[in-house]
C-alpha cells in the first residue's frame, strides 16, 4: 500500500490534530501536513 498525506487545519482546542495524531500512530505511512506551517512538502 502507498503512503498517505493528510493536509489539515486545526482550530480552537486542537481536536482535529489529536484525532489525526492517533490515526498516524497506527499507520507509519501517514504524513500530517498543517496548512498553517507553510513549508514545502515533497509529495
Amino acid at each position: 500500500m502507498g503512503k498517505t498525506a493528510i493536509v489539515y487545519y486545526s482550530q480552537h482546542h486542537g481536536n482535529t490534530k489529536k484525532i489525526l495524531d492517533a490515526i498516524a500512530g497506527y499507520d507509519k505511512d501517514v504524513t500530517l501536513i498543517d496548512v498553517l506551517d507553510r513549508h514545502e512538502v515533497d509529495l
